[in-house]
């Protein structure tokens, strides 16, 4: 049977993309999030990118001093991989400095965010869900009291 058919035990998949972060849109984080969100994000694999059903990876950035506010996914969870710079992630009760090559994993329901100091940072967002309008995102306060 082809891919998508009634019957067919293989869900549809989404088309082969090839996509460069530099090539792709860059989104001031605020325009899909709320007002107070500080950085960029740049969708490399989703629904709306490639018909991606079952992934999405985005590249988000953000410069010096900026604040990516304390907010939970109840329905997923989150890889961040850090590309280059640094940021201070707080995933629940813990809180480090990490640098690239570092991959953070938070849990579904796991309150988390990001702030930068000195430097900004890039890093690869990854949630197992192809279509961002699906992702539970709830702002939690009272936010992180941090900023550098």
């Amino acid at each position: 049977m082809q891919n998508g058919t009634p019957g067919d035990v293989h869900p549809p998949q989404g088309s082969v993309q090839y996509a460069n972060i530099e090539t792709t849109e860059k989104v001031p984080i605020h325009k899909i999030t709320v007002a107070h969100d500080q950085g960029w994000s740049r969708n490399l694999v989703s629904k709306a990118a490639n018909g991606a059903p079952d992934l999405l990876v985005s590249n988000f950035s953000m410069a010096a001093h900026q604040h990516h506010p304390r907010h939970v996914h109840n329905n997923v969870g989150e890889v961040y991989y850090i590309l280059d710079g640094r940021c201070r992630m707080e995933v629940g009760d813990q809180a480090e400095w990490i640098g690239p090559g570092t991959a953070v994993y938070v849990p579904r329901g796991t309150p988390h965010c990001v702030d930068t100091a000195e430097e900004g940072v890039s890093l690869l967002v990854i949630y197992p869900q192809g279509d961002l309008d699906k992702i539970n995102k709830e702002f939690v306060e009272p936010d992180s009291p941090h900023r550098y």
